[in-house]
């Protein structure tokens, strides 16, 4: 793991509990474990490399969220103010180049493209995340008038959990591919990522309903295929840690399952109708299958929530579309018709 890390990730432990102890001491209820993780949260939206990102989350030191509640706590300062870090998009490293449109792969093998896109996508789930616990959660702006209170405070360290989770997983993937040959930012990535964020910004429900329980639970479909083509090339360490990547999955999709039912209860809300309204707001072209129902059952999501969202089958593509025969101009009539 690279060592990129700020001056305020390289604080020292003693220093940390000084700058700590000259403030209000921590209490251990969840209220205040909850409120210290959303600053830590705070944190991963300005840190630019992903070992910024991870160490302001406690991964790479190994810390429990109580321990990043300290260190956090310490440096607040260095923040900014919550609607600066909120209204903008996260700090992110120079590479890789973030496009639109496709991508060719080029000179790189299947398994170090197939790594690369899976940790650019955990590294945005990563500050996906963070914004949403740093946003809805406790002493964030959004947590009264936008609907945060609606959860429980352990609701929202579960959260951030699960932002410790896909931090650890983008490390788990980038020591991979350096492995093999690559490292992050070797090609391109798309843009496309960060915007289900930014369509759900104002939205707590449709974040819980687009991210943990459309995305990560697409991750539960297409995950064991990913581990199924990386065995294929022989690359069997590559696809255990995409297994174990989604076994894990599985606990974030439970936990954005709860946080939805919990608001959804709230609002007097049937939770399936809830589900469905926000995905065809946020979702247009639906959820494709098929569905891997054997671990979407594992983390609560039953059939009623996906299954009548399933988008139409494409169109085979060695079945090409019959093409409508030009019609033939009316040939005028001449003197020999006559």
């Amino acid at each position: 793991m690279r060592r990129c890390l700020s001056a305020t990730s390289q604080l020292s432990s003693r220093a940390l509990r000084r700058s700590f102890a000259s403030s209000t001491a921590l209490a251990r209820s969840d209220d205040d474990a909850a409120w210290h993780a959303a600053q830590a949260c705070r944190l991963v939206l300005v840190s630019t490399d992903p070992a910024e990102k991870a160490a302001a989350l406690g991964v790479e030191l190994g810390e429990d969220l109580e321990q990043v509640a300290v260190r956090s706590h310490a440096a607040l300062n260095v923040s900014g103010a919550p609607s600066q870090v909120l209204d903008t998009a996260p700090a992110r490293p120079e590479k890789p180049e973030l496009v639109y449109g496709p991508f060719q792969r080029g000179n790189h093998s299947l398994p170090q493209y197939l790594l690369h896109s899976l940790a650019h996508i955990e590294l945005n789930a990563v500050d996906i995340y963070a914004h949403t616990v740093a946003a809805w959660g406790p002493g964030g702006p959004k947590h009264e008038a936008g609907g945060g209170s609606a959860l429980p405070p352990q609701l929202w360290l579960d959260l951030a959990r699960v932002a410790q989770d896909e931090a650890r997983h983008y490390f788990m993937l980038e020591r991979r591919m350096r492995a093999i040959g690559s490292f992050y930012g070797a090609m391109p990535a798309h843009r496309a990522l960060w915007s289900h964020a930014e369509d759900t910004n104002n939205d707590l429900m449709g974040r819980l309903a687009v991210i943990p329980m459309v995305q990560e639970a697409h991750a539960l479909d297409s995950g064991p295929r990913i581990d199924e083509r990386l065995r294929s090339c022989n690359d069997h360490a590559s696809a255990d840690v995409v297994a174990q990547i989604v076994q894990e999955e599985v606990d974030h999709v439970s936990v954005g399952l709860r946080c939805f039912q919990t608001a959804s209860a709230a609002q007097g809300l049937d939770p399936v109708e809830a589900f469905h309204g926000r995905v065809r707001q946020y979702v247009p072209r639906l959820l494709p299958g098929p569905f891997n129902e054997a671990l979407r059952s594992l983390a609560g999501m039953g059939p009623e929530y996906y299954k009548p969202l399933q988008s139409p089958p494409r169109r085979h593509l060695d079945k090409p579309r019959q093409r409508k025969q030009p019609k033939q101009p009316r040939r005028k009539p001449d003197a020999a018709d006559a």
